[in-house]
């Protein structure tokens, strides 16, 4: 489950998302350089224990530790 890549032949479900959320979606995404739809799979892989977002969380550690050190 670690291949994050989607395409038109997927399988497909309709979410309904709180106001707000889609912009706060496609924000991370675009820092992810993902589309909307590869940084939800990314997000639902990394809570089902994926290794998905694995990039992301090291880069948060390393924010920290730089942040801790200035």
């Amino acid at each position: 489950m670690t291949d994050i890549r989607t395409n038109r032949t997927n399988d497909k479900i309709m979410l309904r998302v709180p106001d707000g959320m889609r912009e706060a979606i496609k924000a991370r995404a675009d820092a992810n350089g993902r589309s909307s739809t590869a940084e939800i799979v990314a997000i639902i892989a990394a809570a089902l224990g994926g290794e998905t977002d694995r990039l992301a969380r090291i880069e948060e550690k390393l924010d920290r530790l730089i942040g801790g050190a200035e």
